[in-house]
């Protein structure tokens, strides 16, 4: 009969194990998740080709396909990292230019000035 006990505990015990486990990862991929969509910032601008929905982390061949071939740009480089700043015209006399950045070929940020 102990044999038999000690079984039954020890398999409830694996059982709490294995669901303590699982809440951890559970708790690990939920912080990840919020972290990646924490990351991301969307923004409408008005490219050469229309409006368009561009993101932090875009590639700049995808900004150049949707916004269009910028009027002036600026590249810098600081140690092993290449900064870029593509600039466009605007028509509008209260945001005379938008401005994207780029660090390593990854958009960072957009600006309307």
């Amino acid at each position: 009969m102990r044999g038999f006990g000690l079984f039954v505990l020890g398999f409830v015990a694996g059982i709490l194990f294995t669901f303590f486990g699982l809440f951890l990862v559970s708790l690990a991929t939920r912080n990840n998740n919020e972290e990646v969509n924490n990351q991301f910032q969307y923004v409408e601008i008005k490219g050469k080709k229309g409006n368009v929905q561009v993101h932090t982390g875009m590639p700049k061949d995808s900004v150049l396909i949707l916004a269009g071939k910028p009027d002036n740009v600026r590249i810098n480089t600081i140690g092993n990292t290449a900064y870029e700043t593509w600039e466009y015209n605007s028509t509008n006399k209260y945001l005379p230019y938008l401005s994207i950045d780029f660090e390593d070929g990854i958009l960072k940020g957009v600006d309307e000035n």
